[in-house]
């Protein structure tokens, strides 16, 4: 384990457990099991003990005997963090991303607006939360696809709400292991429609690529089976 700020270091203390903390220390747990570090019923109880854990003081007795070359990587890339949060008058009223016949990426530091419109007409539309700083309250986003592909990729202590429907194609929601954020937090609204085409949402920590993200989510599912 290295000091970093996701490591055992930086989870002691006498704060309560954050849902990013409360992640990352089930990514250690699924990655020490993979590793054959400690077995199926170790790792189960020590699932349960991190999720019962109200105070991060808690969290460091289940990770301080296991040795994780990744996961000092897992903070070093910046895969973990509280949200970045920005005044709000700096947060602007609308914002358009089209992709038309081509591809719009909004990604890294960037402010979104109270409400954004995703289009994708026959191209794609790529929404990356990671990294953005949100102002208070509720960030919309009406996404609409049409023979397009949309797809919204959120950390993991971002609290999302979602609806949506398509025809003649896809409205998919990968957030089997998304914790989301505090109560009072920023929230994210998401309605979409989908003619022909497809729009996402994906769960992944900042830094982690799809790939990544799948892995993790087939290792959280194997140690929650059993």
């Amino acid at each position: 384990m290295t000091d970093s700020p996701g490591s055992l270091e930086a989870i002691e203390g006498p704060d309560r457990v954050t849902p990013v903390r409360r992640q990352w220390v089930v990514d250690v747990l699924c990655e020490a099991y993979a590793e054959d570090q400690i077995g199926v019923h170790e790792l189960e109880s020590r699932l349960d003990d991190a999720n019962r854990a109200r105070f991060e003081s808690e969290l460091a007795p289940l990770v301080s005997d296991l040795i994780l070359p990744d996961a000092g990587k897992l903070s070093a890339e910046g895969r973990i963090g509280p949200l970045q949060r920005a005044d709000s008058l700096r947060v602007p009223d609308r914002q358009l991303s089209v992709g038309f016949w081509s591809g719009r990426v909004r990604k890294g530091s960037w402010v979104p607006a109270h409400r954004i419109t995703a289009v994708a007409l026959q191209g794609g539309v790529e929404l990356d939360f990671r990294e953005a700083a949100f102002g208070p309250g509720i960030v919309e986003v009406r996404a609409f696809a049409v023979m397009g592909g949309i797809q919204v990729i959120v950390p993991p202590d971002l609290r999302v709400e979602a609806s949506g429907f398509a025809i003649m194609g896809g409205f998919e929601e990968r957030t089997e292991s998304h914790s989301g954020g505090d109560v009072g937090g920023p929230l994210l609204k998401i309605r979409g429609f989908a003619l022909m085409g497809a729009i996402q949402i994906d769960v992944r920590l900042p830094g982690e690529t799809s790939r990544e993200a799948k892995s993790r989510r087939r290792k959280e599912r194997r140690a929650r089976a059993g």
